[in-house]
């Protein structure tokens, strides 16, 4: 069997702002993915088109709009720069509704 999600990303999910601004972040945590650097549109919350460059295909289920992903693993308790923030989250569901898989817009 193929496995259909051979990468690795690392996330840290958007928690509470502080009365400074700052972001706290629950993380890190891991999973299996499969990666795609390429451009895809998509419309913002406010009808707009916007444009995000990867798309991130994986079982997990638990990422929302805002929450930090990173091609690779890391350790680090802060998301490192080089991550990027998830733009539209998408559950899609196969024809019989017995396996669902969650696309992230990057």
């Amino acid at each position: 069997m193929i496995n259909k999600h051979p990468d690795t990303m690392t996330y840290w999910r958007l928690g509470e702002v502080d009365y400074m601004g700052q972001p706290s972040w629950d993380g890190p945590h891991t999973s299996s993915c499969r990666w795609e650097d390429e451009q895809r549109l998509y419309l913002t919350s406010d009808g707009k088109e916007a444009r995000g460059r990867s798309m991130v295909f994986t079982d997990d289920g638990s990422l929302g709009i805002g929450d930090r992903v990173y091609q690779g693993v890391s350790s680090d308790v802060q998301p490192p720069e080089d991550s990027y923030d998830v733009k539209q989250p998408r559950r899609i569901k196969n024809i019989r509704g017995t396996r669902v898989e969650n696309r992230y817009i990057l």
